[in-house]
């Protein structure tokens, strides 16, 4: 008689292969998955990085800090450890960390508006006596470019940067008008943009251009002075915008450092978390209503 043949081996070697074979494609498929998530995740933060990076560049190039794009985004990310490291030591809640490391990557941006803003109410403030002179040059027979010249060479930062920089142009065959359409452009200033626009009608129509700059003048330093005397009389206002906003989180990280134990709930529970949100959110809308109200259009 033929012999029996055993197949409980095979039998075993299937069940062997049925129970890793789901195993594997999930396996398979997990990293799929973390692969794809990586290679997003990768182009995502690349295009993020130059956008940044190009945007913060620009930004100082307004203000003539001329800084790579590569340091930008190295000291961003340094700055964005140093400060997620010191809200972990201080709080010991990972969301807030990574809330303080998000809102460090906005510096650059207000660091350039504060410079900006600066910058231009240093160039507003040398305008009326910038352009008093060139009227002065103009009546003793000298003609404009000369004007613009000796004053890119005798007069302060940054109004000597913007007619250096209006020079540049034209002599790369940019028209004088033009030139001053671009500097128009790039200050955003009211008082650049009546200085342009008396500069243009004079460029068509001719005239006493000494007078267009003396009237200019007087209408540039008294609305220089209308703003110092607003900004003169809103001090207290934005002073109090200040510590309204900047009291309660002193506050409350002080009592962080000295109480901790108290202080707990809110760092690690959700009834916490909500209770700083709803307090964050109210702190921000009190300091712009009252920035809102002190900011004064002149």
């Amino acid at each position: 008689m033929q012999a029996f043949i055993d197949i409980r081996p095979t039998l075993a070697s299937a069940d062997a292969m049925g129970s890793w074979l789901p195993a594997a494609f999930a396996a398979l498929a997990a990293v799929c998955v973390v692969v794809g998530v990586y290679s997003v995740t990768q182009r995502m933060l690349q295009r993020y990085r130059a956008l940044y990076s190009a945007t913060a560049e620009a930004g100082f190039g307004e203000v003539f800090l001329f800084i790579s794009a590569q340091q930008v985004w190295q000291v961003s990310m340094v700055g964005c450890v140093i400060v997620g490291a010191a809200a972990v030591a201080m709080t010991g809640n990972l969301y807030i960390a990574a809330l303080s490391a998000i809102l460090f990557l906005r510096l650059p941006r207000w660091l350039i508006g504060h410079l900006r803003a600066r910058r231009l109410r240093r160039l507003e403030s040398q305008l009326p006596e910038a352009l008093r002179t060139m009227a002065g040059g103009l009546r003793s027979g000298a003609s404009l470019a000369v004007v613009m010249r000796h004053m890119a060479i005798h007069v302060d930062v940054p109004l000597n940067q913007e007619l250096e920089l209006i020079q540049r142009e034209q002599r790369v065959g940019v028209t004088f008008v033009d030139a001053m359409q671009h500097m128009e452009q790039r200050l955003q200033s009211e008082s650049v943009s009546l200085l342009c626009a008396s500069l243009r009608v004079a460029a068509h129509t001719g005239g006493n251009l000494s007078e267009t700059l003396d009237s200019v003048a007087r209408t540039i330093e008294r609305r220089t002075q209308m703003t110092e005397r607003v900004r003169t009389l809103t001090a207290q206002g934005r002073l109090q915008a200040v510590i309204v906003g900047a009291l309660p989180p002193v506050l409350l990280i002080a009592l962080s450092v000295v109480a901790p134990q108290d202080m707990a709930p809110f760092w690690y529970t959700h009834e916490g978390w909500a209770v700083l949100a709803a307090l964050a959110v109210m702190e921000t809308a009190g300091f712009l209503m009252i920035w809102r109200i002190v900011d004064v259009e002149i």
